[in-house]
């Protein structure tokens, strides 16, 4: 009897396993089956503010909004801000020349992109004296942005002429999700380096946070040839910003809040064909 009880269980090891492992999951699965509820498939969509300018669920919106939020941006690895919007659906993002970005929607797209409505923290950055969004002057890091709600189509009207194809509004972080110091160093291709430190804290009913930032980009770090002709092509560009942000509270129900952002910056243009043509220069905004 014992060995015949041995070359049973040797036999099939793997079977008894198997049987034990089933019917474990099946007294298992009726718990689990009554525990969900229809909450557990939607507690995780975030909240939107920008399509009608109240707290919504992203499933109770009334228009098409793509949510950037900090994961995706820590995990795409962009370090310019119109390379996150290649993540939107519907969404074209190409450099241009002279370091201008063409952004747009479904197709229709210019070095201008005066068909967007573009926000930061609810404030237009759109600039009516050049018809254009200057997306590489703005002074705002990746490192402070917590997400980038990117309301889809003519939806909201309600922001004015340029939300034509879409509204874009960049949420920064607010001064108490940043406190203490941090420090960011990059390095890549095309010559792409930067360096970001930041620094946030609290006095009293006062918040507040300030960074600093360094960033360089060589787009074409190899010349070309035009026929027989080498072409030399200047695009590089040295970028340096601060951007402050401050919220001081009054009561429990109201607050201020103060936002400020500098840039300046060398940058080349043009290429060699061309000598009449500027190949630097100054921003500032």
């Amino acid at each position: 009897m014992a060995a015949r009880r041995h070359e049973v269980n040797s036999a099939r090891p793997a079977a008894c396993a198997t049987l034990a492992l089933a019917a474990l999951l099946d007294g298992l699965m009726p718990v689990q089956a009554q525990a969900l509820t229809e909450a557990d498939f939607y507690d995780d969509l975030p909240v939107v503010l920008s399509v009608s300018r109240l707290s919504q669920p992203l499933d109770e919106a009334p228009a098409a909004v793509t949510v950037i939020d900090e994961a995706m941006i820590r995990a795409s690895g962009f370090r310019d801000i119109p390379d996150l919007l290649r993540l939107v659906p519907g969404f074209s993002v190409a450099y241009t020349r002279d370091n201008t970005w063409a952004i747009g929607y479904h197709g229709m797209a210019d070095a201008f992109s005066r068909r967007f409505q573009v926000l930061v923290d609810g404030r237009s950055i759109y600039s009516p004296a050049y018809g254009a969004v200057n997306w590489g002057e703005l002074p705002l890091s990746v490192d402070d942005i917590e997400r980038i709600e990117v309301v889809r189509g003519p939806n909201a009207a309600s922001y004015g002429a340029n939300a034509f194809l879409s509204v874009i509004n960049i949420i920064t972080r607010d001064p108490s999700q940043t406190p203490g110091t941090f420090a960011s160093m990059q390095y890549g291709e095309q010559g792409m380096s930067g360096l970001t430190l930041r620094h946030g804290g609290e006095q009293g009913d006062l918040r507040y946070r300030l960074t600093l930032s360094a960033q360089t980009r060589d787009r074409f770090e190899a010349d070309t040839i035009d026929g027989t002709t080498p072409v030399r092509l200047y695009e590089e560009t040295q970028t340096y910003f601060a951007n402050g942000r401050a919220e001081y509270r009054l009561s429990d129900t109201d607050q201020i809040s103060a936002q400020f952002g500098l840039s300046v910056g060398d940058w080349q243009a043009g290429h060699s064909l061309n000598a009449d043509e500027p190949q630097g220069q100054d921003v500032s905004a």
